[in-house]
């Protein structure tokens, strides 16, 4: 139970707005310009719902992630140092490479190693066969034959799909973009 009961709307909104006023004025200390204020409104939103001042869940919360907090991002971003933003990023991302392409490496070792797919099967089917189950191996088929199809998909020319004429001896000549509606031609003569 908090000081701050969740059904209260307005009071939980006014609790958040005057921690988001005390960080936003901790930006103008030494200890303030070291870390942000978004940083000082989380840490005290935490102390504040741990302490019993306000509710660890209300409704009013999901008005503001769902409301507030897609508004402020752009204003952060405003002010955000793009070289500097550059800078970290550049290590972040370099380091998540990494991690990838040793997670990458690791799964093919693993599968060449221990032979997962029989392992795979296994648990998909862990209670055994019976005239329900199905055919893994033709589920892994199929799914290999798809990731193929997508990649030959997305690497076809860039000029399919352009207006191409096609000549029909029935309806005259076509365009393969147009409405989907029914071709109305007469009866054919033999």
């Amino acid at each position: 139970m908090s000081l701050i009961p969740a059904d209260q709307h307005f009071a939980v909104i006014a609790a958040i707005l005057f921690l988001s006023a005390i960080a936003f004025a901790s930006e103008r200390t030494v200890v303030g310009q070291k870390i942000t204020g978004t940083v000082v409104v989380i840490l005290l939103a935490i102390v504040a719902a741990n302490v019993g001042v306000i509710p660890h869940s209300a409704p009013a919360y999901g008005f503001v992630f769902s409301y507030i907090v897609p508004m402020l991002i752009p204003l952060f971003l405003f002010q955000a140092d793009i070289r500097r933003l550059a800078r970290e990023a550049s290590r972040t991302t370099a380091a998540f490479l990494i991690a990838t392409l040793g997670t990458v490496a690791g799964v093919i070792v693993a599968a060449m190693l221990l032979g997962l797919q029989e392992i795979a099967c296994a648990m998909a089917d862990p209670f055994g066969t019976d005239e329900t189950d199905f055919d893994t191996h033709k589920l892994a088929e199929d799914a290999y034959v798809n990731a193929v199809a997508y990649l030959k998909t997305a690497s076809l020319p860039e000029d399919i799909g352009k207006e191409k004429p096609i000549k029909n001896p029935l309806a005259g000549s076509l365009s393969m973009k147009g409405s989907a509606a029914p071709l109305e031609h007469g009866p054919v003569e033999a």
